[in-house]
């Protein structure tokens, strides 16, 4: 027969190399567990970084598209008040040079009305349009009033007038093709 000791010593040695083998496959578990998590962290982080540069760049490009829409129509709105004036004065002009007419006053609080909305279109111009476009907006305005002056002075001067013309034909196209630059359509 045996000692006693050995078939402990056997038993003990079964029961700890089984725990053993349950502790370490424990811990091997774990750490796999844990480099798949932090696996998916990563992922999750890198996925979260992704959609949060799509947004701003979707922003971005919302906000550039905003912007031009805006330009567009600061150029739009001047451009149309500028025309107004040029539609309503050119027939006032004509007449005072042909036939020295001298306007009446409803045609003049018309110009001053037209003249005041095309300087009131460049606010928007200086906030949206190119510095450029504001400046020239602004040179199509004093000479804008400067034709008004040049028409309503008495007697008239038909070089002043002329002058005057050319000059506002000059700056509109100069805003005009600076407008088109600006906007990519020249």
């Amino acid at each position: 027969m045996q000692p006693t000791w050995t078939v402990l010593a056997v038993a003990f040695l079964g029961v700890a190399g089984t725990l053993g083998a349950a502790v370490f496959t424990q811990f091997w578990s774990a750490r796999r567990e844990d480099r798949r998590w932090r696996q998916e962290q990563l992922a999750d982080d890198q996925r979260w970084r992704r959609q949060q540069q799509e947004r701003r760049e979707l922003w971005q490009r919302e906000d550039q598209l905003r912007t031009a829409q805006q330009r567009q129509d600061a150029y739009a709105h001047f451009l149309l008040s500028v025309a107004k004036w040029a539609s309503a004065a050119n027939s006032v002009v004509i007449e005072r040079s042909e036939h020295g007419r001298i306007p009446t006053e409803e045609e003049l609080s018309r110009w001053a009305d037209l003249v005041e909305q095309a300087e009131t279109a460049c606010v928007p111009l200086r906030l949206y349009g190119s510095e450029e476009v504001a400046d020239l907006a602004d040179e199509v305005c004093r000479v804008m009033l400067s034709t008004v002056r040049a028409v309503t002075e008495d007697p008239l001067d038909p070089d002043s007038v002329d002058q005057a013309r050319f000059e506002f034909r000059r700056t509109t196209e100069q805003t005009l093709a600076q407008v088109r630059a600006d906007l990519g359509t020249s």
